[in-house]
């Protein structure tokens, strides 16, 4: 009887080593901090509209979110880990600067809601 062969292992594409992982976690925060600033952009604009206060507010909203999608074209396409990190932190930042502004817009609509509301009741 004969002994079997032993099978001959292919190199496997689909095992992924542990810096691989850690650069697809820095790409997806990336890429997650840019649709967060762009869905912010899209209600700020309809607010400040709607509101008509705040648009320069509004503005900066889209401005960050747009600094955060390109930060998070640079993540992904980052020749090196450490250069991904960078755009990642990057896309952060911007998502931060986009979350001040829209606070600073939500407080100007809430004083705009509080004069409509003052005037009225002076008028009324």
């Amino acid at each position: 009887m004969e002994t079997p062969r032993t099978r001959r292992r292919k190199p496997s594409s689909r095992v992924r080593k542990p810096e691989d992982c850690a650069w697809i976690l820095t790409v997806a925060d990336a890429h997650l901090a840019a649709a967060t600033a762009t869905q912010m952009a899209d209600v700020s604009m309809r607010l400040a509209q709607r509101a008509m206060v705040g648009e320069d507010d509004a503005l900066e909203v889209v401005q960050a979110a747009a600094r955060a999608r390109q930060a998070a074209e640079q993540c992904e396409n980052a020749p090196s880990e450490d250069d991904a990190r960078a755009a990642m932190r990057l896309a952060l930042a911007a998502l931060e600067s986009a979350k001040e502004a829209d606070q600073r817009l939500n407080v100007a609509i809430a004083e705009g809601l509080a004069e409509t509301r003052q005037k009225t009741a002076k008028g009324a």
